[in-house]
């Protein structure tokens, strides 16, 4: 993506989502991060964003609203500020312009199923469902309607609709969790093969495995399980290694992936060795340099110097620094430039260690 040609998703405005009643953030640039203290909206922003692309999959997209934990039903409740609905608006380039107005609501009782456990009733069910708008090329609305799901103490029911907007980008959000999801090993390498990268992410990979000469799926009984192949040594499962090299081949994986969509990642130098954090810098500036958008939430000064390079580097328009605060529900966002971050160093420090 040069400086000229805008980025996929320029604003994001929230209201009644999580612990923000209102406010967003402006001026995303081809690469945005997002620094603050903790509780101050990085994630709620990230999943935001990732909202306004997956309205129309209910199950995706309320996965996503209690990936944080806790009782499904308790959890689900908990995701809107005040009430049972939240509205989120993101602006950008036409067919990733979305607004999303998101509710959830106790069944009917008549509608509800309720199922005897020990001789008692189960929770009530809630059925969550989402409406979502998109922007035309022409600049006008289209409703593409909206999809519900219920959830009860079983889980998820029913389908959500899945239709794509028309010329939306592909988006895709890496969590601090992903590296533990059953099957995520075999998926990142999967696409890491397809896009042509394995050779390039198994010389970054040996950063912290010396020796590793490749990685391949094997069929280990009914299973397919990735292994890691070390000179003089039988193939160990993948899932056997340190979090942070699950982590990295995830992060590169979606990177790879992200030719001209979205990227989302959540502190991606999470589990990292200081030795990554210039591998992982310099792979999120050529994943914004190739066409794709990566907005991320760090904690991390060492990857936001690692980011913003040198001064007069020819994308020195970005990465924009985005300082976040959550003051009483209204979420407040300040747009840094790459060269006024620089100099306000010192002051981004306090941000991250506040």
């Amino acid at each position: 993506m040069t400086e000229s040609e805008p980025p996929a998703v320029r604003s994001v405005t929230i209201e009644g989502f999580r612990g923000v009643r209102s406010g967003g953030v402006e001026a995303l640039s081809p690469l945005s991060v997002l620094v603050g203290p903790n509780n101050c909206g990085k994630s709620t922003v990230l999943e935001a964003i990732a909202m306004t692309n997956l309205g129309l999959d209910a199950r995706a997209a309320f996965q996503l609203l209690i990936r944080r934990g806790g009782s499904t039903l308790h959890a689900l409740r908990r995701v809107f500020h005040t009430k049972p609905e939240a509205r989120i608006q993101s602006e950008g380039l036409p067919g990733l312009c979305a607004s999303v107005t998101l509710n959830v609501a106790a069944l009917d009782p008549h509608d509800q199923h309720r199922v005897k456990s020990e001789g008692q009733l189960t929770l009530p069910a809630l059925e969550a469902t989402s409406q979502t708008t998109y922007r035309n090329s022409d600049g006008g609305l289209a409703s593409l309607g909206g999809s519900s799901i219920v959830f009860d103490h079983r889980g998820a029911h029913g389908h959500g609709q899945s239709l794509p907007a028309v010329g939306q980008r592909p988006m895709r959000f890496v969590d601090v969790e992903a590296v533990r999801a059953t099957g995520s090993l075999e998926d990142a390498y999967t696409r890491v093969e397809q896009a042509g990268r394995l050779q390039d992410v198994i010389r970054a990979l040996r950063g912290s495995m010396p020796g590793l000469t490749d990685l391949r799926i094997l069929k280990v009984e009914s299973d397919f399980v990735l292994h890691t192949f070390t000179e003089g040594r039988p193939p160990i499962p993948a899932f056997l290694a340190g979090d942070g090299f699950k982590r990295f081949l995830s992060i590169a994986s979606a990177a790879g992936e992200a030719a001209d969509g979205v990227l989302l990642l959540e502190e991606p130098e999470s589990f990292q060795h200081p030795r990554y954090l210039r591998e992982l810098a310099a792979r999120l500036r050529a994943t914004a340099a190739r066409g794709a958008q990566v907005v991320l939430s760090t904690h991390s000064i060492e990857l936001i110097d690692l980011l913003l390079g040198e001064e007069g580097s020819p994308d020195d328009a970005w990465p924009t620094v985005h300082r976040l605060r959550l003051i009483d529900g209204e979420l407040r966002a300040v747009a840094v430039s790459a060269s006024d971050a620089r100099t306000l160093r010192h002051e981004l420090v306090e941000d991250l260690r506040a």
